[in-house]
């Protein structure tokens, strides 16, 4: 864990119904931003849930099999397999905390959301929460 800078990981009080199939989880199907709010447009073969982010300071979205240390580290801290997470202590915060030129406002927060072949990190004031609509497919 402390090679890759990686650890902290929790699970977000606010969680999506578990998806239907393969590891409960569901399939990005886009990643939409409109200048000001980020919205992660998920699926499964019975529901739909966007998870939205007013005002993020960054984002990026990755292919799941990219980010093998993100799962080794939470498998090591124990942490189940869920949609949100947030991460305490990233490379990708470090980064970010460190170069912006935009002078960060406050303290920022790693959220992460797995899908189940992609995945976004979101980067956004620590104080900020996502909103989960859901809605049910017929």
């Amino acid at each position: 864990m402390e090679k890759s800078g990686l650890s902290g990981f929790s699970l977000a009080d606010a969680q999506p119904p578990r998806a239907k199939g393969a590891w409960r989880l569901y399939e990005i199907e886009a990643v939409v931003w409109d200048g000001r709010s980020l919205r992660i447009q998920m699926q499964d073969h019975t529901r739909s849930v966007t998870i939205s982010f007013d005002l993020p300071t960054s984002f990026r979205s990755q292919d799941e099999g990219d980010m093998l240390d993100y799962w080794t580290v939470r498998k090591a801290e124990e942490i189940e397999v869920a949609t949100v997470y947030t991460i305490e202590q990233s490379p990708y915060l470090e980064w970010l905390s460190a170069n912006s030129v935009a002078g960060l406002t406050g303290p920022q927060k790693h959220w992460l959301i797995a899908g189940l072949d992609q995945c976004v990190e979101v980067i956004c004031d620590a104080d900020d929460l996502p909103t989960i609509e859901m809605r049910i497919l017929k």
